[in-house]
């Protein structure tokens, strides 16, 4: 059986060969376009508003009390109000082709506004459907089947490969690539969530009816938090929105690629860093300030160097292996890539700070500070990519994230541990 390390690593070839499929077939005003679209879909699907983290700690306690008819409500609860949200959201997409133009939101005026408002109704349909139908992730999560969650992913991936292949074979137009990423991830959840509520745990498929409002408003107060440390490591994302905006879409384009080419650090090191926290939660729970302190200072610099002579390469290699695979209309100016090191430094930093924090019991304030760097950052971002282009990006999000979220974090952290030491 494969795991979850496994698989998240044979993610990542499957979508570099499927970028390199898009850019070559799409150019880089359409693939601009698309990959707009495809971050400003994950800000929203990947965070869920925070319900599904939300509901998968809920349905572990409750699966801990052995609680059959809470856990059903909590389901009920959570797919009723995310199909709710889904809803409401695709239909306000659909209409606003009505008054807003999108080519020119998106950076590509010389694009038709029936070509991109089909993008726009694709993107409509999978937010209405892909909210609720994402719910049996939640449901294996709660029930700590975190391996089973995670083979999902592998067919959505090879999901998403074989409808990319297919359309680069036909030449197809835009609204159909944008249906393939985003569209199978859809169908493959929605297949999951079936087989979850009817083959895996069928005790637990729900009435709708057994939904109540007292647990769809504790969904809602619990949910923010997970979204602003679900949404923090997004914040690239919606910096591809920005540029695409405001440089235009081949700016997206050249911003996407960057952050494809730095993916492969980024995920392998946050993977192999991700296997101390429970151990790490232990430590903490039984008083052991020397191990902790000791393996979160080992950890911490381990990481950083290998983040920073895995960045360097990178940067050292990029230029070539994007003219080879993407065209020499996708290679990132020197300028993109020396400002996208620093933020993949941080970012892995910033993510042991943030395993350390959970391990302590101190996840919600940085939550709550992440949620405000989230918003800050849109206006830096959106600031510093009018004066200096796509690489302004990347610069402005690593000050506002350093400033806001990891200044107050590595406090936190020093605060915790003095706590802990206390306690001896």
């Amino acid at each position: 059986m494969l795991n979850g390390v496994v698989i998240r690593l044979l993610t990542i070839p499957l979508g570099f060969v499927t970028t390199a499929l898009a850019t070559r077939d799409l150019g880089p005003v359409r693939f601009g376009v698309f990959a707009a679209v495809l971050s400003a879909m994950t800000i929203l699907l990947v965070s869920d508003f925070g319900t599904g983290r939300a509901m998968a700690n809920r349905l572990a306690s409750e699966h801990g009390r052995d609680d059959i008819a809470a856990m059903r409500t909590t389901i009920a609860a959570a797919t009723l109000t995310t199909t709710a949200m889904g809803i409401g959201i695709g239909a306000i997409a659909f209409a606003s082709t009505l008054w807003v133009n999108w080519a020119v939101v998106l950076g590509a005026p010389q694009l038709s506004r029936a070509e991109v408002n089909a993008v726009v109704y694709v993107v409509a349909l999978c937010l209405a459907f892909g909210l609720p139908l994402s719910r049996g992730t939640g449901v294996l999560s709660g029930m700590q089947r975190e391996a089973t969650a995670q083979r999902w992913l592998l067919w959505v991936a090879l999901g998403v490969f074989s409808g990319i292949v297919a359309c680069f074979l036909t030449h197809a137009p835009l609204w159909c690539f944008v249906a393939a990423s985003l569209g199978v991830p859809v169908a493959v959840n929605a297949v999951q969530f079936f087989w979850v509520m009817n083959r895996t745990f069928p005790e637990l498929k729900p009435k709708l009816s057994e939904a109540t409002w007292e647990c769809a408003r504790d969904l809602f107060k619990s949910g923010p938090a997970y979204a602003a440390l679900q949404l923090s490591s997004l914040a690239i994302s919606a910096d591809i929105v920005i540029v695409g905006h405001q440089v235009g879409a081949h700016g997206a384009a050249i911003l996407s690629i960057s952050t494809s080419l730095f993916a492969p650090v980024l995920t392998s090191l946050v993977i192999a860093s991700n296997q101390l926290w429970p151990a790490m939660s232990e430590a903490v729970a039984r008083g052991d300030h020397d191990w902790v302190v000791s393996r979160l200072r080992k950890v911490v610099l381990g990481t950083l160097v290998v983040t920073v002579a895995s960045c360097g390469a990178v940067v050292l290699i990029a230029r070539p292996v994007s003219r080879l695979f993407f065209g020499a209309d996708f290679v990132p100016p020197w300028s993109v890539l020396l400002f996208a090191a620093p933020w993949v430094v941080y970012s892995v930093v910033i993510f042991q700070v943030g395993g350390m924090l959970a391990a302590m019991g101190r996840a919600s304030k940085q939550a709550a500070i992440s949620m405000v760097a989230l918003l800050v950052n849109v206006a830096v971002v959106w600031l510093t990519t009018d004066i200096m282009g796509a690489p302004g990006a990347y610069l402005g999000s690593v000050i506002t994230y350093a400033v806001i979220v990891g200044i107050p974090s590595v406090i936190m952290v020093r605060s915790a541990l003095k706590e802990l030491s206390a306690k001896r």
